[in-house]
């Protein structure tokens, strides 16, 4: 949430739980927010594209509340067929902004390009422990 933060210079609220309806994040710096979606997968899961199925569900679930979104993973790459769609939403003016986020971009985020996966993950979680 500090990287996104920083980023956007915006305030965030946390959404993301059970029965969140999809959104974990909402980005805070005008009249419409920007809405987040962010996934882990495990390591075995990492090495594959994310699939289109998430990203869709993503889709509908900011209908309504905002056409700006960002869909994190930590999967290292999206499927072209997941990057044809949001082309193609953008395209249609179904959403205004549709960023994709793998594992690369994500750690260029946090600016820890140096660290190994293991590395990355570990201080994280130290961090937010020593956070709360």
């Amino acid at each position: 949430m500090h990287a996104l933060k920083g980023v956007h210079n915006c305030e965030i609220i946390h959404c993301g739980k059970t029965g969140d309806g999809g959104i974990d994040l909402k980005i805070i710096n005008s009249d419409k927010p920007i809405l987040v979606q962010v996934k882990r997968r495990t390591e075995s899961r990492a090495n594959f594209a994310e699939p289109i199925k998430d990203v869709r569900e993503f889709l509908g679930a900011m209908v309504g509340e905002s056409e700006k979104g960002i869909y994190v993973t930590t999967a290292n790459k999206f499927s072209k067929q997941t990057k044809n769609t949001i082309e193609k939403k953008i395209n249609s003016k179904i959403v205004t902004q549709f960023d994709l986020v793998n594992f690369d971009a994500l750690i260029s985020l946090f600016n820890l390009g140096n660290q190994n996966k293991d590395e990355v993950w570990e201080n994280l979680i130290k961090t937010r422990k020593e956070t709360h």
